[in-house]
Order: C-alpha cells, then structure tokens, then sequence
C-alpha cells in the first residue's frame, strides 16, 4: 500500500474544490507553471501545500512537454512520480487533472510567458 499524499483533512479540502472552467490561468514564475484561482485551496497543513505545489509543477512539465525522465533537479529520485502516482491513487478527481490539456487561449498564454520577457515583472 502506497503512503498517502494528503491527510484526512487536507483530503477534504482538496476534493471540496469546484472546477470554474470559465476562470483563466496565472503564471507562477517560480514553479514555472500554470495555476487557476479555483485550484488553490486555503487552510492545508504545510505538507499538504507541499504536495499541491508539486501538482502544479508536474502539470507544468508536461503543458511544456518534459518527458517524466526529466521531472525535477534530481529526476532518478523518482520523487514527481511518486507524487503523481499518490495522487492519481488518492485524488483522481482533483480539479487539476482536468487542466492537463491546454486550450489554445492557454496554451498561447504559456507561451508568451516563458518566451516573451514583458509577460511577468522581474527584480532589476
């Protein structure tokens, strides 16, 4: 049996999560990815912010098209795969899976970010 990715409680709060389809996504320059309002749940322990934000880098690698060989500094450590695998077993319905395939409007905002310097502020 695979460890959990989530708590009891951080499991609640990640499957009380609505899907918006209307809302449109940021980018998170820091993890390099896409990420929608209505993904972002409140209250989790550390651990389980954690775990949401190695989602959302994952999905990032494969918007971008990274072969999982390649996930993360160290990509032998197997640990983005673990944690996809976790949460496919523990959170099959998480709201973010159904963004694993962009839009055209998604995909062009991508685009622009990691391509175009003027579509995020940076530090001088």
């Amino acid at each position: 049996m695979m460890k959990p990715l989530f708590n009891s409680r951080d499991l609640e709060i990640v499957r009380s999560l609505v899907l918006d389809p209307t809302l449109r996504p940021s980018f998170d320059l820091i993890k390099w990815c896409l990420i929608w309002a209505d993904e972002q749940p409140e209250n989790l322990t550390p651990q389980g912010y954690e775990a949401v934000c190695d989602l959302w880098i994952i999905r990032g690698y494969i918007h971008r098209g990274i072969p999982e060989t390649k996930w993360g500094i160290d990509p032998e450590s197997g640990h983005f795969t673990d944690v996809l695998r976790r949460a496919k077993q523990q959170v099959p319905d998480w709201i973010g899976f159904k963004r694993m395939q962009l839009s055209e409007r998604d995909r062009s905002y991508l685009n622009k970010c990691i391509d175009d310097d003027d579509a995020y502020p940076r530090s001088r």
